[in-house]
């Protein structure tokens, strides 16, 4: 609030009351991937995905200060492939890693 920055949250698998998260603060019910599509978690069922590349281009994104990813293991599939075509607009990456 006091930076005026956006605040994006992405979460598939919580409802938020986003009349309650104030101003700057945004909710999204899906959660970041390795694809765009549909991914399961344990037995919680299927849920909507997108890669960080996806979600950008959906907010009209072409920086991003800072990104903070708690997957629950998802992470690993994020970075696959390598390096994320993502790195080169982000300027910060805090990643809570799950073995």
């Amino acid at each position: 609030r006091r930076t005026g920055c956006e605040v994006h949250i992405f979460d598939p698998t919580v409802s938020l009351d986003v009349e309650a998260l104030g101003p700057g603060v945004y909710f999204h019910p899906w959660g970041l991937s390795h694809m765009d599509g549909t991914f399961s978690i344990d037995e919680k069922g299927l849920f909507q995905g997108y890669t960080l590349e996806s979600i950008a281009a959906q907010l009209h994104h072409t920086h991003i200060h800072l990104v903070k990813m708690d997957v629950d293991g998802a992470e690993w599939r994020v970075f696959q492939d390598g390096v994320p075509a993502f790195f080169h607009y982000v300027d910060e990456i805090l990643i809570e890693l799950h073995w």
